[in-house]
């Protein structure tokens, strides 16, 4: 009976030694890939502009209701893709989306009573980035694009990223929400309404 109970504790206790190696194998996978992830920053365009940046935006008549009267100096939105891990990663590929908003509104008993104010999404821009290579412990930066402040708000969430060595995103993730720098220093009704576009035609 004891040697029974002794052969069964050694079965069992092998079992575990093999799951532990197979739990430490996998991390130990998981530590030796390149470690991938992204930031964005809004930062002064310092008086460049590229046009391939902006194509699909600048074909948008903005300059009707829903979109802001004043501009503001230009700005560049930019995603950084990191590679924090010791092995470099390889074919690289990143998809992201920008979600420009506009003003939707009602009038009351005139044009400078605005009521029901709210932003919903207008035009969704899709985009996809590749990297052959990223070296360990370094960074590839990508314009996505150029502010002017033709819209109040703009989404930008990724959507993928992954190596050949593995996935890291595979879900969309908001990574940040530009906003019409303006909206932050309004004086008085009539500038909030125009910063809603409330003047202009549809």
């Amino acid at each position: 009976m004891k040697e029974l109970i002794f052969d069964g504790i050694t079965v069992i206790t092998a079992i575990l030694n093999v799951i532990f190696v197979f739990l430490v194998y996998k991390l130990t996978q998981k530590d030796i890939n390149p470690k991938l992830y992204v930031s964005t920053s809004i930062e002064d365009a310092k008086n460049k502009y590229d046009k391939g940046v902006n194509a699909e935006v600048d074909n948008i008549d903005f300059n009707k209701k829903g979109f802001p009267e004043i501009g503001h100096d230009t700005q560049l939105w930019q995603l950084k893709v990191f590679n924090n891990g010791d092995l470099p990663a390889t074919n690289v590929i990143v998809e992201y989306s920008i979600t420009i908003k506009k003003a939707e509104f009602e009038y009351g008993i005139d044009k400078a009573d605005v009521i029901n104010e709210r932003f919903l999404d207008f035009k969704t821009i899709n985009k996809t980035i590749k990297f052959d290579y990223i070296a360990p412990h370094s960074e590839k930066i990508e314009k996505i694009l150029y502010l002017k402040g033709d819209f109040p708000y703009a989404d930008l969430k990724i959507s993928t990223l992954i190596s050949k060595e593995r996935k890291f995103i595979e879900n969309p993730i908001l990574l940040q929400t530009y906003e019409h720098p303006e909206f932050l220093v309004l004086e008085d009704s009539h500038h909030a309404r125009q910063m809603i576009g409330a003047y202009k035609e549809d």
